[in-house]
């Protein structure tokens, strides 16, 4: 029966962190029947935080943990308005790390913002103001980083590290 084969496989994970991208391909039988083409879909949302920023934020962390820019009792933190927020909120807990998100008040994802808080991140709101305008986020994490030898800034948006798993 398929339950005795699902069984017969089974990969028993040692953390959560070990399903990130562990996404399998499905067949779209219906859609391809029609077209005469195979077509197959690759669906992040079953990542554990829900989206595929999970892998980004799994490569930040740990590249920052083997650089020792990020050690036991740092705190994380980023400004963001929702995935990449919650792929670190999701990370920092399984890690042991706590997790500050920055998040413009009027733009943040109310879902992915509860999320964040649901995987234990204190999640900051801020007012997008007309000379910084969602910058104020990342000013935030600069003073952050600046003034608290313990925290790490992941930067999503200039991270190497975050280019490299679009591209991988």
């Amino acid at each position: 029966t398929a339950t005795e084969h699902m069984n017969r496989n089974l990969k028993i994970a040692g953390s959560m962190l070990e399903l990130i991208g562990e996404i399998p391909l499905v067949r779209l039988n219906r859609i391809g029947t029609h077209t005469g083409c195979e077509i197959l879909v690759k669906p992040e949302f079953l990542n554990p935080s829900g989206s595929m920023k999970d892998r980004v934020a799994l490569r930040m962390v740990e590249e920052a943990e083997a650089a020792g820019r990020l050690t036991p009792g740092s705190r994380m933190v980023e400004s963001t308005t929702g995935n990449t927020g919650a792929a670190l909120a999701f990370v920092a807990a399984v890690k042991g790390y706590d997790f500050t998100a920055f998040v413009p008040a009027d733009v943040a994802d109310g879902g992915r913002l509860a999320i964040m808080q649901a995987f234990g991140a204190e999640v900051r709101p801020f007012a997008i103001d007309g000379e910084l305008g969602d910058l104020a986020g990342r000013k935030c994490c600069q003073e952050l980083e600046a003034g608290e030898g313990n925290v790490w800034w992941a930067r999503q948006f200039s991270n190497p590290h975050n280019v490299a798993v679009h591209q991988q």
